[in-house]
């Protein structure tokens, strides 16, 4: 990944293994070690949100207001977004041990982890005993167990966005997914297995990824390279699906993941420059619920489009960032109060009206 300043490491508790990431910030001492094992630093502005809370909660809302709002709405946006920068460096949002990170918007979760989750809390403090220890994409939907551990273990809710998730079977009795799989058996586009995608289709599937996710929204997505992609394909860490045009082109790509139960789409792509005709976006949500349906999993749909998921059967959730802090000082957990309650008293309600 391209914008991920972030050092990553692993803790295991029983049976347990989760990722965690420790986002770097500032310059490193020149002559150290850490200097010289870490690649060169993508510019503050770029870094992506899963690697950092900074950008999460003031970089890329900023962008996306920017974007979406007119000019005097977005500057208005920016503006509280600038204001709230020195609160979210305080709490130290641009440093943080982000746990269960896979680099991914949506993270989920293995079973048992509920059980484990005070004891990997308290090992992850002891190791960062001056950052904050937070834990990635919870919420009481995908894992009501774990939300009620972690509020246990004093972590602090703080609102991250409203997500949606798909029962395949209610999704697929939907009008507008029948509607879809209508479209779907009409489409002149073939389905392709990842089984039958090659290294000489990796520039294509990365060039569509960045298509939709890094030229029609925000550049402080994942920036996912060649590498990635090339890797992925590799030693299936994700199952591929692509569509063919009648010609051979591919146009459209998803990569999705399970666990527990749930599966996601952490890569999604297709030729945002095609006719909207085409109807790519809807062929790419509806093969992911008829392969969930195949597998007996639930949908984890991620964020965003939220109309869109809805008419799909998508139910809302609303997902935390669960955040350790009581080892700090003083001036880090009133930065994390006021955090949590400019995410959760203002910014949640407005989203989850909205149905965003």
């Amino acid at each position: 990944m391209a914008n991920a300043p972030c050092d990553v490491g692993v803790v295991r508790a029983g049976d347990v293994v989760l990722p965690y990431t420790v986002t770097r910030a500032g310059a490193v001492e020149p002559g150290t070690q850490a200097e010289r094992r870490e690649p060169p630093q993508q510019p503050a502005d770029e870094a992506s949100f899963v690697a950092s809370l900074f950008a999460h909660y003031v970089v890329y809302p900023r962008a996306e207001a920017e974007r979406m709002a007119g000019a005097a709405a977005g500057a208005v946006v920016g503006g509280l977004l600038r204001a709230l920068a020195p609160v979210a460096r305080r709490a130290g949002l641009d440093r943080a041990v982000l746990v269960n990170n896979w680099l991914v918007s949506t993270n989920l979760y293995p079973p048992g982890v509920a059980d484990v989750a005070a004891a990997v809390t308290r090992a992850l403090v002891d190791a960062f005993p001056d950052r904050p220890i937070v834990w990635r994409s919870v919420d009481a939907r995908g894992n009501p167990a774990l939300v009620a551990a972690l509020d246990g273990a004093g972590c602090r809710r703080v609102f991250a966005r409203q997500v949606w998730y798909q029962n395949p079977a209610t999704a697929l009795r939907r009008k507008q997914t029948r509607a879809d799989r209508s479209l779907l058996r009409r489409s002149p586009y073939r389905l392709v297995d990842g089984a039958d995608l090659g290294e000489r289709d990796v520039p294509r599937l990365a060039a569509l990824y960045r298509q939709l996710y890094l030229t029609k929204y925000p550049r402080q997505n994942p920036q996912l390279t060649d590498a990635f992609i090339a890797g992925a394909l590799a030693d299936s860490r994700l199952r591929f699906r692509a569509f063919a045009a009648p010609g051979g082109r591919i146009d459209a790509v998803l990569g999705s993941f399970a666990r527990g139960g749930f599966v996601t789409q952490p890569l999604f792509g297709y030729d945002t420059s095609l006719p909207i005709e085409a109807a790519l976006y809807r062929l790419l949500s509806v093969q992911a619920i008829l392969d969930a349906a195949e597998a007996g999993w639930t949908v984890h749909a991620s964020a965003g489009v939220g109309a869109f998921k809805r008419v799909r059967g998508g139910d809302p959730a609303v997902e935390w960032h669960a955040a350790a802090t009581a080892h700090l000082g003083p001036e880090v957990r009133r930065a994390w109060a006021v955090l949590a309650l400019l995410a959760n008293r203002v910014v949640a309600p407005w989203v989850v009206r909205r149905g965003l």
